[in-house]
């Protein structure tokens, strides 16, 4: 078992030559930033999905800095798109996770 997080990222092609680059696990450090943004904005999940995009999102094919300012001028289906290639990447971690606990 490895120490540390792996550094390798998965790339996603989306619609009209966009692609993102997705890390392939979040760090602890990852997971405590995405924690803070939950007890932060409970109540505002597309703040919680912006931090988590922040944090997962390595590159992309943008001409702009991954961050929260940009990701707001996003289309939402580009926006939802990206959301569902995170969630497809990194479910299967969790669940695996989860079943090892039990």
């Amino acid at each position: 078992m490895q120490p540390f997080a792996s550094t390798s990222v998965v790339r996603h092609d989306l619609d009209d030559g966009l692609w993102v680059e997705i890390k392939e696990e979040l760090s602890y450090g990852d997971k405590k930033a995405l924690r803070r943004a939950l007890l932060g904005h409970p109540k505002d999940p597309e703040q919680v999905s912006t931090r988590l995009m922040e944090l997962a999102i390595t590159t992309w094919s943008l001409d702009a800095p991954i961050v929260g300012e940009t990701i707001d001028r996003l289309q939402e289906d580009v926006v939802n798109k990206m959301l569902t290639l995170i969630d497809g990447q990194y479910r299967p971690h969790a669940i695996e996770e989860e079943e090892k606990k039990t």
